[in-house]
Order: C-alpha cells, then sequence, then structure tokens
C-alpha cells in the first residue's frame, strides 16, 4: 500500500511539473497589449525560425535619425513551414512593414507581429500560435 502510494505522489508531481510549462507558455498578454495594433517599418536584419517562436530582429530609423534595434517574435517555426515560409521568405537587408501588438512596457523596442508587409506590397500575415 505503501508502494502504490509513493507512486501515485511521484506520478502527480511529474504531471504538475510537465503541465507547468504548458500553462505559463502563453503569456501574451503579459508582455504585449492585446488591444492596441503598430505599424513599424525597419530593415531586416536577422531572421529566427525556430521553435517554440520565430524572432525577425529589424532596425528602425526613428523620427529624429536615431537608429533603433528592434525584435520581433511570432509563430513557431513549425507554424511558419506549414504555411509556407521558408528561410528565404525573408532575408536580412530586405526593408519591412511589420504590424502587431506593442509591449506593454513602453520603453521596450518589439512587437508580437501578426503580419509583414514586403517591399513589393505583398502581404504575409502569421497565425501565432
Amino acid at each position: 500500500m505503501r508502494r502504490v502510494i509513493c507512486i501515485s505522489v511521484l506520478l502527480a508531481v511529474v504531471i504538475l511539473m510537465l503541465s507547468a510549462p504548458v500553462q505559463t507558455h502563453h503569456s501574451r498578454p503579459v508582455f504585449y497589449d492585446m488591444d492596441k495594433k503598430i505599424t513599424v517599418t525597419g530593415v531586416v536584419t536577422d531572421v529566427r525560425i525556430i521553435n517554440p517562436h520565430s524572432t525577425f530582429f529589424f532596425e528602425v530609423t526613428e523620427p529624429n535619425g536615431q537608429k533603433t534595434k528592434w525584435i520581433g517574435t511570432t509563430a513557431s517555426g513549425a507554424a511558419l513551414a506549414r504555411a509556407g515560409w521558408t528561410k528565404d521568405t525573408l532575408k536580412a537587408g530586405t526593408t519591412v512593414t511589420f504590424e502587431g501588438n506593442p509591449p506593454r512596457d513602453a520603453t521596450a523596442k518589439g512587437l508580437l507581429i501578426d503580419s509583414f508587409t514586403l517591399p513589393d506590397g505583398k502581404k504575409l500575415t502569421v497565425k501565432n500560435d
């Protein structure tokens, strides 16, 4: 009987440990203002199509002429691949207009990306998972 209780407790602990990352993973409203949208145009400096979230680094020329580095995050690499993205879909050096949710921290330079508008006007949307 004691062995059954120990195994049950151990199993419960393992299940709780495995479920904790699932609960905390999708905390977008903590970091991003999901009620607001912003549009930012910048030059892509690096693209990382990876899991769990792809990351896009870009440089924005502010109204005062100063260049600032921004980071955008979006769907997983797997989700982008399913949508037809490849490593060549968006390359460094491309000027892109990003649309998405701004960070809650007003001093942070980043966004949760919903769409990309390329120089030719083509709009690429993403489904954030």
